[in-house]
């Protein structure tokens, strides 16, 4: 299986095995200023771990803050956090400092939680 995206890129799926490839450069024309290709993205399970892409860090602990390292942030990239693997609803808050990443977490009555958070980001730059 083959699946064509824009001029010589494209993505394989080896039938056998289920694996997946790709061949060329994800990219597409660019729309005025905007390229939405992400210069990170990862996902933190807290105090138990993270991954993603090789280019940040994460630096979480059981206080409902987490802070991530990536190089070169702006406060003009587009950033989507989003919290996963909870038993009751948190909502993320976050904000740019000295070019890292502050997440915050938050109970639905707006009290700061004080449990390790679990979340998944994206970093766009413009």
């Amino acid at each position: 299986l083959h699946v064509k995206g824009g001029g010589d890129h494209f993505f394989k799926i080896d039938n056998s095995s289920g694996d997946i490839s790709m061949e060329g450069e994800i990219n597409r024309t660019a729309q005025g200023q905007a390229d939405l290709l992400p210069l990170a993205y990862g996902y933190s399970f807290g105090i138990f771990g993270s991954g993603g892409t090789d280019n940040f860090s994460v630096d979480s602990n059981a206080s409902g803050k987490a802070v991530i390292s990536i190089p070169d942030i702006a406060m003009t990239d587009i950033i989507v956090v989003s919290a996963y693997d909870v038993t009751t609803p948190v909502i993320l808050q976050y904000k740019v400092i000295n070019k890292k990443l502050e997440i915050y977490g938050y109970d639905t009555s707006g009290n700061q939680v004080t449990t390790s958070l679990a979340f998944s980001v994206v970093v766009y730059r413009l």
